[in-house]
């Protein structure tokens, strides 16, 4: 299970909560609008496990995700099991998910939180002045391009 929440960011999509949690629930798209390369996943659902080849501000490894809950169309979450990055030397219980709410409209609300333990007076040091930024960088990225990949396809159909 995860571990304490670290941040949350969250964003309004000009489509329904079903098209954007069918592209949260496809592994092969998130090259399309995360940091990962390729995935070995495929359709994510409670257990499923993906590995991720991942390029994180140039930096390339991999990490190895649980899908550890999905409740379609509301919300999905995963933890890592293991990672090339030394995440796990500094954090434990790491884990992020997505909640979707309708907004009216055909608008959706999508909420991307982060979970996790620091390990040491090091690591909750590093957490202050650097991990918590730059996990709040990634989250925002990820919405705003799960934002463009969504609205394009709710304009498409």
């Amino acid at each position: 299970m995860p571990g304490p929440l670290q941040g949350a960011d969250e964003i309004l999509i000009d489509a329904s909560p079903h098209e954007i949690f069918a592209i949260l629930e496809d592994s092969q798209r998130l090259p399309e609008w995360t940091s990962v390369l390729s995935s070995t996943g495929s359709r994510e659902m409670p257990g499923a496990v993906r590995e991720c080849e991942v390029d994180l501000d140039g930096k390339r490894g991999s990490v190895v995700e649980r899908c550890i809950e999905s409740n379609r169309p509301r919300y999905i979450g995963w933890a890592m099991e293991q990672d090339t990055f030394g995440f796990s030397r500094l954090v434990s219980d790491f884990g992020f998910s997505f909640t979707l709410k309708p907004a009216g409209d055909g608008k959706t609300r999508v909420r991307n939180e982060t979970y996790y333990k620091t390990r040491h007076p090091l690591a909750a040091a590093m957490n202050a002045t650097v991990m918590r930024r730059k996990f709040r960088g990634a989250r925002r990225r990820w919405l705003a391009n799960l934002k463009r990949l969504s609205e394009d396809a709710t304009v498409r159909s």
